[in-house]
Parts: C-alpha cells; sequence; structure tokens
C-alpha cells in the first residue's frame, strides 16, 4: 500500500465503486499524452526554455506514457464488451522509460541538450507546500508524490492488447508536437506505423456521450 493519501485515495476509490457496482469496468491509465496536452508540451517548452533542467530525484522513476486515443479506444472497445470476462485494465504505451530517459528522448527529438540535474524530492514537497499557498499552484505536493513512483502497467492485468489495441510510441507524437525536423509530420495515426488492428479509417464512427451513457449502464459500469 502506497505511503501518499492521495495515491491510496485512488484505490480507495475503484475498491468503493466495485462495492457497490460488483461488474464495474475500471482503466488505470499510466501518464497520458498527445498533441496540445499538459504533459508532452509542457515537457518540450521547458526542456527548450531551460539551459538546466531541474529532475525530480534523480530521474530514477519509470514510466510508461500512453496516447490519449489508445486510451480512448480502450474505453469504448470496454463499452462494447470486448472482454466481459475482465474488469481491470491498465493502460500503458509500449515503452518503458525512467524519467530522466524519457526527458533526453523528448530533448533529443526537439534538438535541444538541456542540462539535467538531479533535485531531491524533499526540495520538489516544499515548493509544492508553497505552490498551493498561490491562487494558481504551478506545482502541488500530490504531483510530487506521483513522481516519486513508478507508473508501469501490471504484467499480471489485461491491458491494450487484451483489448486488440497496439499502443502507439511517444516518438511520432514528440514529432508532431515539436514542428523542427525539417519536413512535415504526418499525422500521428499515419505516422506511426506500428499501430495494428483497426486504423483510423476502419474504425467506427465515435459514438455520442449520450449513447456511451447509456451503453454504460447497461453494460454494468465503467470506472475512468
Amino acid at each position: 500500500m502506497s505511503r501518499s493519501s492521495y495515491i491510496r485515495s485512488r484505490g480507495e476509490g475503484g475498491q468503493a465503486v466495485r462495492n457497490v457496482f460488483p461488474g464495474a469496468i475500471i482503466l488505470r491509465p499510466a501518464v497520458m499524452f498527445g498533441p496540445d496536452d499538459n504533459f508532452l508540451t509542457t515537457l518540450l517548452a521547458l526542456l527548450r526554455r531551460l539551459p538546466v533542467y531541474p529532475m525530480f530525484g534523480r530521474g530514477r522513476t519509470r514510466l510508461q506514457p500512453a496516447f490519449v486515443e489508445d486510451v480512448a479506444e480502450a474505453i469504448v472497445r470496454c463499452i462494447q464488451g470486448a472482454e466481459p470476462d475482465k474488469t481491470i485494465f491498465e493502460c500503458a504505451g509500449p515503452d518503458v522509460y525512467t524519467y530522466a530517459e524519457l526527458l533526453e528522448t523528448i530533448a533529443a527529438e526537439a534538438g535541444v541538450r538541456p542540462v539535467l540535474a538531479p533535485m531531491p524530492f524533499s526540495l520538489w514537497h516544499l515548493l509544492g507546500f508553497l505552490g498551493e499557498l498561490l491562487p494558481s499552484s504551478p506545482i502541488t505536493r500530490n504531483q510530487v508524490e506521483l513522481m516519486e513512483i513508478d507508473t508501469v502497467a501490471s504484467t499480471e492485468l489485461p491491458g491494450c492488447h487484451d483489448l486488440g489495441i497496439s499502443p502507439r510510441s511517444i516518438i511520432p507524437c514528440c514529432n508532431r508536437c515539436s514542428g523542427i525536423r525539417g519536413k512535415a509530420v504526418e499525422s500521428y495515426e499515419t505516422a506511426d506505423q506500428g499501430h495494428s488492428g483497426p486504423g483510423c479509417d476502419t474504425r467506427p464512427a465515435p459514438k455520442t456521450a449520450a449513447t456511451m451513457r447509456s451503453e454504460a449502464a447497461s453494460s454494468g459500469g465503467l470506472v475512468f
């Protein structure tokens, strides 16, 4: 059990839902990325701007970033009953990075070489505490706590592959967001040739929110 009350509360929330709705489907996504997000685009902007980039700890926390559209597709397939006997899915990308490796990968794709400087978590917690005193906090202690634990998919639980989804890498999206490679980058769906299963041109038309709510209710519910 996590020592973080914030992280524990997430697990307790899922269990509370299962106590009331035993057939509820729970999706546990890794950190998600996509164009115009608050994760990849923020890292790109900071890596370009800062000659010295302060890391969380020594950058050893492991991350397995998931493309947001893959997670959305997983939700749709769960609602459609793709795996009726499974009720917990952990959705993550194809690659596991340490935080330092992820920063180095993104920086290389953006064509920059900042110095990655380790910074103790104790100092980050202090900054988070001070940040929470501001009207608009740039960082919170909850965010710091999330960066102290690995966020990778369990090998013992089903994930994207079980739903017929081949998760996509962060690199093509990084190329698209950075926009400095000297040639146009194709749309993310076609740029990553590793994506298998139904392609974007053969997927069913998106469902309306009302339809998805109706199907979720009739199938026992879905928690995200």
